[in-house]
């Protein structure tokens, strides 16, 4: 296929004058010219000839035609690029939301930050202890203030509902809900293993 060429066509009866047409800058320029807005049937598409013989089309000189489509493809060469570009980021980023979750388990997410700060840190035994003591605080605020709830409550001539449990936990004593937590995780049936931390 030769890169441009002449044509001499016959068209609604009369000649057509003889023009220099690259056929890649045809091709683009019948890509451009959106032809469907023409396009009448319902069942195989068509174009009716009579319509396309109205789209006005402008026609610059044939070195013109060839800078033109130079230019295009190097406009689409990049774009391909940049498609090329954003799979591959794609598939780096599945690899990565793989890799973070392990990463994140492994300690490596924060194995600097750690190094920096190992003075900073609390022992595991420490931060339990901690954890509890707050826990313990906490809910000995919540009791004070539901007893100080129902004492109202109470003064008030018993009128309204009665101030509810402070959740299920006011059943338990402290002790025992600390006990629980420190269960080995053998004496659960569901769990047979302990990962190693």
């Amino acid at each position: 296929m030769r890169p441009y060429g002449s044509t001499n066509q016959r068209m609604n009866g009369g000649m057509m004058e003889h023009i220099d047409l690259c056929l890649k800058f045809s091709f683009y320029l019948l890509q451009s010219l959106n032809l469907t807005k023409y396009e009448k049937s319902t069942a195989i598409p068509g174009l009716n000839r009579n319509d396309a013989y109205t789209e006005p089309i402008l026609l610059p000189p044939l070195p013109e035609q060839s800078r033109i489509v130079a230019k295009i493809e190097e406009l689409l060469s990049e774009l391909d690029k940049g498609i090329e570009s954003f799979k591959t980021a794609r598939e780096q980023l599945k690899v990565y939301r793989q890799a973070l979750p392990k990463h994140a388990f492994e300690g490596k997410l924060t194995a600097a930050w750690r190094e920096e700060n190992k003075d900073k840190l609390e022992t595991s035994d420490a931060l339990l202890k901690r954890i509890q003591s707050e826990r313990s605080d906490r809910y000995k605020q919540q009791v004070k203030e539901w007893e100080k709830a129902v004492k109202s409550w109470e003064k008030g001539g018993k009128k309204g509902s009665k101030p509810g449990y402070i959740a299920h936990f006011i059943l338990l004593s402290l002790k025992n809900r600390m006990s629980i937590l420190s269960y080995p995780a053998q004496r659960f049936s569901f769990q047979t293993k302990v990962p190693a931390l």
